[in-house]
């Protein structure tokens, strides 16, 4: 049996009307109920009302224009939008275009379109229109499940954070109260705690950072590269200095980004490749240049490199290339870079040569 479809014609010209009923009444798998108007607002009443599957609409109504009638048609507070199929009486690209901009899902020509092309045209509408629900309900969804996730990785953190805080607190306090009574075996239990608390603290703190970046409220803003790039070495002091490493910044062009996740992606990738220096005294030069609308920033340094083959998984969170006797890190650092990247709309990717060192690049929108 057909499926029913609601169809809501507003058109002052009798005689169209009369043809679109017609072309709709031979359509062989569907039926219509085919609802008409003459006038936009009148049109708008029955969409709050009764919510067509899809609108018949004329480009020049008595009392505005069909542009004006998608705008009013969008800001509805409606759960279910509306397809609209525009029809007009000349072949203006110009009017084609608008009307696709404005919220339009396909425009027709009167008099010169087919029935199969009449009939196609309000099919793919409802169907077009159907998928964008769909995407937007999924995207609704994925929404409320970062929220959900981004709460639970804060209380995790705060309830992971406090036990930890403790234990180191309390081997401080054994160690004060024992005094030079612990033998080496001994001392070496308790620095043991210790760092395995340390790496627990900064595991919990890279994860609720990883949580973090897709849940971000903080608008895009003109962002000066350079500037922000000083504040992550100015961050990094400690371990550049203990490193002594040697950091260079070119000139930077200034970006659309939100400063602190920027912040926190140069950091990362600077402390990488001060880390990763194997026996050379380590060099990092950040450079930039500007390539079809975006900054592609480089992050270069001396270090010991990365194999080619693991191109697809330094970005995998929890994935490290070396143990912990070597190298410490929670392999969060490098996902989380990606995260951030590509929540700014651009991409992430790395050149190297083991023993030669190790450029890490990566792209973000410049002002249009």
């Amino acid at each position: 049996m057909p499926d029913s479809r609601r169809i809501l014609i507003i058109d002052d010209n009798e005689v169209d009307r009369q043809l679109y009923r017609r072309l709709l009444n031979q359509d062989p798998e569907h039926e219509y109920e085919i609802i008409e108007a003459v006038y936009g607002d009148e049109g708008l009443e029955i969409c709050r009302n009764q919510e067509p599957d899809c609108v018949l609409l004329d480009y020049h109504l008595p009392d505005f224009d069909g542009l004006e009638f998608l705008a009013d048609l969008n800001g509805m507070d409606q759960e279910n939008r509306i397809a609209v199929v525009m029809l007009t009486g000349t072949g203006n690209e110009a009017i084609a275009v608008d009307a696709m901009k404005s919220g339009a899902q396909d425009y027709l020509v009167k008099g010169e379109f087919s029935r199969n092309d009449f009939l196609r045209a309000v099919d793919n509408a409802i169907e077009k229109m159907s998928l964008m629900q769909a995407l937007e309900e999924h995207r609704k969804q994925l929404a409320r499940s970062n929220e959900e996730l981004a709460e639970f990785a804060f209380t995790a953190s705060h309830d992971l954070q406090a036990p930890l805080r403790r234990t180191k607190t309390f081997c401080k306090m054994l160690e004060d109260k024992l005094g030079g009574q612990l033998d080496e075996e001994t001392q070496e239990y308790m620095n043991c705690i210790v760092h395995c608390t340390e790496q627990m603290q900064a595991l919990v703190s890279g994860l609720l950072e990883y949580g973090r970046v897709g849940t971000s409220k903080r608008a895009f803003a003109l962002t000066e590269s350079a500037e922000v790039v000083g504040e992550a070495v100015s961050n990094l002091d400690d371990v550049i200095k203990e490193g002594g490493a040697r950091v260079k910044c070119d000139d930077l062009p200034p970006v659309m980004a939100d400063r602190v996740q920027m912040i926190q992606l140069f950091q990362n990738l600077i402390n990488n490749a001060v880390k990763y220096h194997g026996n050379k005294v380590p060099k990092v030069r950040v450079g930039a240049s500007i390539e079809d609308g975006f900054a592609k920033f480089t992050v270069q340094d001396n270090g010991i490199g990365i194999e080619s083959k693991y191109a697809d998984q330094v970005f995998t969170i929890f994935k490290r290339l070396h143990g912990d006797d070597v190298y410490s890190g929670s392999g969060i650092g490098l996902a989380t870079c990606k995260k951030i990247v590509e929540r700014h709309g651009g991409k992430i990717w790395f050149d190297s040569e083991p023993g030669e060192g190790t450029v890490f690049c990566f792209t973000i929108p410049i002002p249009g």
